[in-house]
């Protein structure tokens, strides 16, 4: 059985000025995404198989590089949330082999990452955001405020349409709310994010 020093034999901290004590966070963000990608089939991690076809860009291999990204573009929001690396909304085109990247990736506040996380172990046989039951076919998401947009229909394809307007609404408006705090291209990225029934 592969070990972790087996599996992350490649990584490395490398020599330059950032230090995995003294720059403890870039740390913490470098190493958790290589566990993601590269641990969790291994120590069980709950959510393995949505990382199981996930690169690592050949120059993230190297701590210092990584820092150096982090530094560039780590920011905070007035809201006190964490902001979190993200590989997917950039890369929001049915890939399935998607990659941790300086092209691919940015910093997401949490509250919009969760937004976007699509559950896709959770719904089952139908389109995402769609659910069945009572003989009817349910489009729901949650809103601004935590409310919940919620409408049956008869078939599947009319409820994820609904579902599908609702989320992108949605997600304009959490754009448009952290506007002034993220990168513009986080918020381009958002104005233009499209919900896809197999998402």
């Amino acid at each position: 059985m592969e070990t972790i020093k087996d599996v992350v034999k490649d990584y490395t901290v490398g020599k330059g000025k950032y230090k995995s004590t003294k720059d403890q966070k870039a740390y913490d963000c470098w190493n958790s995404m290589i566990r993601r990608c590269k641990l969790s089939n291994t120590y069980n991690y709950k959510n393995w198989n949505t990382y199981k076809d996930i690169e690592i860009c050949d120059e993230w291999m190297n701590f210092q590089t990584f820092a150096e990204f982090y530094y560039d573009n780590i920011y905070s929001v007035p809201t006190g949330e964490r902001v979190e690396i993200d590989k997917d909304i950039l890369q929001h085109d049915g890939r399935k082999i998607k990659i941790y990247s300086p092209k691919t990736c940015l910093f997401v506040p949490h509250s919009i990452n969760s937004a976007l996380t699509n559950n896709r172990k959770l719904r089952g046989e139908y389109p995402i955001g769609v659910s069945f039951y009572c003989g009817k076919y349910w489009g729901e998401c949650v809103s601004v405020g935590h409310e919940k947009a919620k409408k049956s229909f008869n078939n599947p394809n009319s409820a994820f349409k609904f579902y599908k307007r609702m989320k992108e609404k949605y997600i304009r408006e959490l754009a448009e709310y952290y506007k002034n705090w993220i990168p513009e291209k986080l918020y381009n990225a958002l104005m233009s994010y499209e919900i896809r029934e197999d998402d």
